[in-house]
């Protein structure tokens, strides 16, 4: 299964329309920021179901914003993956991402990608106890 919406961060405007552009081929409508205050001012006027954010963004980083929005209880339980091109060990791992949020590194692989977001929306997800 695959998310209806996704928001798209990262200040490489290249990287967000190869990234839009592979995603609506899938189906899913994308909307793109290019850093965390846009991310954010997009988040408010659009709710979307996944986002993808690059770890360095201007003015702070990914975590900075993936810890910004976990403060927010409209946000807190909206997946994220992460990528970098950095190796996944230079991300801070005491950020407290927690296993809605994965990571790809950059240059993405279109099928990684896409195992990715299925492993965060399975076909059949659990039920309420």
């Amino acid at each position: 299964m695959l998310p209806k919406s996704v928001l798209v961060i990262d200040d490489d405007r290249e990287i967000c329309l190869s990234l839009g552009a592979l995603l609506s081929s899938w189906g899913i409508k994308v909307t793109i920021a290019e850093d965390g205050i846009g991310a954010l001012h997009k988040l408010q006027k659009q709710p979307v179901e996944l986002l993808l954010i690059d770890y360095r963004l201007p003015g702070g980083n990914g975590v900075d914003l993936y810890q910004r929005l976990q403060s927010n209880t409209n946000f807190i339980r909206l997946p994220v993956i992460f990528m970098s091109g950095f190796p996944q060990s230079e991300i801070d791992p005491n950020c407290g991402l927690m296993n809605r949020v994965g990571f790809l590194s950059k240059p993405i692989d279109p099928k990684q990608l896409r195992e990715a977001i299925e492993a965060l929306f399975p076909d059949n997800p659990p039920q309420a106890a």
